[in-house]
């Protein structure tokens, strides 16, 4: 049986793994891996969420203490990322999308990181 405890636990592991993946795994440059990596793990916690309150009813509410954590790279993302990106759909411009990609290989070049893009 999923006890509140496991999915409290399950919760909040999923939620730190929101907030420090960025920073684990690196994005990469593909619009659909980038909307993954961001909207996945909030999503995975929101199902968590659905089901310990289906359970458990109102003592299912204790898993919203992981939001902050779930809930912050998505937000962020959002109103920082997403209105000024080139290659965002469905306002994607793929000329503007490419020189996008090709600014920031050679800002983190110019910075003395070396990307090797296919």
């Amino acid at each position: 049986m999923l006890s509140l405890t496991n999915l409290l636990l399950f919760s909040l592991a999923v939620a730190v793994l929101s907030v420090i993946q960025p920073w684990v795994w690196p994005w990469g440059y593909s619009p659909t891996v980038i909307y993954i990596k961001t909207f996945a793990p909030a999503a995975i916690w929101a199902l968590v969420l659905v089901i310990s309150l289906i359970i458990h009813g109102v003592r299912g509410v204790w898993i919203l203490v992981g939001a902050p954590l779930a809930l912050a790279v998505p937000i962020l993302s959002i109103l920082v990322d997403y209105p000024n990106d080139a290659c965002t759909w469905p306002w994607r411009d793929v000329s503007r999308c490419e020189a996008q990609i090709y600014e920031q290989v050679a800002a983190l070049h110019s910075a003395g990181l070396r990307i090797f893009v296919s």
